[in-house]
């Protein structure tokens, strides 16, 4: 038996083991944002009074950015929240919706910077060490012990997908987005396959299984575990669920609406453009235009509604289609996904900022740039990173709140499916814990050019049947905070000294958390925010927020 798992193979199967009939099948679905986009946009609501900043805004009121919020309990969630998106009915649902049976923690301090390294300590704080999810699959086997989608942004062996570790050395199978077969198929094709020449393994183990029955009878019920796999039910079910979440996301393209933003026309730069000079400022085109910057371009035209008239998010509908496939076959019962960001935006006649000139005259400063030198993207258009370094105000808040809310569209079905697809008696939200997450926030650069790593703070949202309803909110940020260069103070979600614990918050306690909420022992030093309170799990510590 041992002979037909190759070392390759073995880092992407489990057999499953036997599990005490006592014990319930539980599930951990990480939602990565990698590059982390700006969450004060959409689930990190910010204190009652914060220090303001242009490029911390959620609306344009009078033209001007505009940080609004709705309240919810006592709660000031971003205004994005009182918008509707598409569902499978006949008409749009409230965002709002989703916000029940969640639990916010903002204010942890990450205490690093960096992409990779943030994004694997959202798995594992130490190489080849048990990770949190390899722990949760180490006491609630399945098939494979995580399956993963690196996406098309991260480094699938540097980012959180490449840190998942079980304590025999297990690795997730990641599924490529390059990958000519979708994803369920790259998952079940060394198991499964038929297009290659040699025999699959479910081929080599059905010829010798019945030499195993009296022999080996345990290794021959793990085989007929395998067996029993319906290979055809699954690759039609994956499909199915592809086509629902395609379906869903195209009429969001088409028909959501964003109050203040998508109802309205947002000028852009119009060249040559006039400035009263500001002493206190460069004479650099980004300290005069660097709201209007997307990706070192300024951006022209008479709605910036237009650029993103085209966008996609298609890999959203890939991974919610494989999380309800592996949980509905059990199949795994860790999925840690990265999502990838808006395609297919459409840029018309930009100006590349090293391309424009800047003239004073008296007290006015005017900047051009020459017609040939103007930008069109591709016929494929352009992406739109979540890293915004280069992303100012205004693209950055229309852009990255379409996203949000085709998100949450998404989000928003899947959490349908969990609470409609039972197993063992329960439905499968009530056992499971969907985590959302980034490495980190953003904190916005002084001129509106863009928004830079945010390491001192740090955002975690929870779905699961476990929670009471509403939402719950832990953590504290600070008032005051500036970004890399120390020019720009204002509140974008840096930790502040959580009172119960008498310091910052840090990613421990989140792993700890999420230990406690599956019974197995953390893989780092943290305080569990999180208690069973019988079958329900709250909050171990008064929230700072409840709705």
């Amino acid at each position: 038996m041992a002979s037909l798992f190759t070392p390759t193979l073995k880092a992407q199967y489990s057999e499953p083991e036997e599990v005490q009939k006592t014990q319930k099948e539980m599930s951990y679905i990480l939602l990565n944002l990698y590059e982390s986009p700006p969450r004060w946009l959409f689930d990190l609501p910010l204190i009652d009074s914060p220090t303001p900043h242009p490029m911390i805004c959620t609306k344009i009121v009078n033209g001007k950015p505009t940080y609004k919020t709705i309240k919810k309990g006592n709660i000031n969630f971003p205004s994005l929240w009182e918008n509707k998106t598409q569902s499978l009915s006949s008409s749009p649902v409230p965002m709002s919706d989703l916000l029940d049976q969640m639990l916010i923690i903002r204010g942890c301090n990450m205490n690093k910077d960096g992409h990779d390294l943030n994004s694997r300590v959202l798995e594992s704080t130490a190489e080849g060490k048990t990770s949190i999810g390899g722990r949760i699959a180490d006491n609630y086997p399945s098939h494979f012990p995580a399956l993963a989608v690196s996406g098309t942004m991260a480094d699938p062996f540097k980012s959180v997908v490449s840190s998942f570790n079980t304590e025999k050395g297990l690795k997730a199978f990641i599924c490529k987005e390059e990958n000519s077969k979708n994803y369920i198929e790259q998952a079940l094709d060394l198991y499964y396959k038929t297009s290659s020449s040699q025999p699959s393994v479910r081929e080599l183990l059905e010829k010798i299984s019945s030499h195993l029955k009296d022999s080996d009878p345990l290794s021959y019920q793990k085989i007929r575990e395998l067996q029993k796999l319906p290979f055809e039910k699954i690759f039609m079910f994956f499909n199915k669920s592809l086509k629902k979440y395609n379906e869903l996301l195209e009429n969001s393209y088409q028909n959501d609406i964003i109050k203040d933003l998508s109802d309205q026309e947002i000028p852009a730069i119009k060249f040559p453009a006039r400035f009263k000079l500001d002493e206190e400022k460069s004479k650099k085109p980004l300290d005069y235009m660097g709201a209007f910057q997307f990706e070192r371009y300024i951006l022209t035209g008479s709605d910036l509604n237009r650029v993103f008239k085209k966008r996609r998010a298609d890999n959203i509908a890939k991974n919610f289609a494989l999380a309800e496939t592996a949980l509905k076959f059990s199949l795994t019962n860790v999925l840690i996904l990265n999502f990838d960001p808006l395609t297919n935006i459409d840029i018309r006649n930009a100006a590349p900022v090293n391309e424009i000139t800047a003239k004073i005259e008296n007290d006015e400063i005017t900047f051009d740039c020459p017609k040939d030198k103007l930008f069109s993207t591709p016929k494929e258009g352009m992406k739109m990173t979540f890293d915004a370094h280069f992303i100012g105000t205004y693209p950055g808040l229309i852009g990255y709140s379409y996203y949000f809310q085709h998100f949450c569209a998404g989000l928003l079905e899947f959490k349908r499916f969990l609470k409609t697809t039972k197993k063992e008696g329960h439905n499968l939200f009530q056992n499971s814990l969907v985590h959302l997450t980034s490495e980190f926030e953003r904190a916005p650069q002084k001129n509106q050019a863009g928004s830079d790593h945010g390491w001192r703070g740090h955002t975690s949202t929870f779905f699961s049947g476990r929670f009471d309803s509403g939402v719950k909110l832990l953590g504290k940020i600070t008032k005051d905070s500036t970004n890399a260069l120390g020019n720009a103070y204002c509140t974008w979600g840096a930790a502040a000294d959580f009172p119960p614990i008498k310091r910052e918050m840090r990613y421990g306690d989140i792993v700890a958390s999420i230990a406690s909420f599956f019974k197995v022992p953390p893989t780092q030093g943290g305080v569990s925010l999180l208690k069973y309170k019988g079958e329900k799990v709250v909050p171990s510590f008064k929230p700072q927020g409840e709705a």
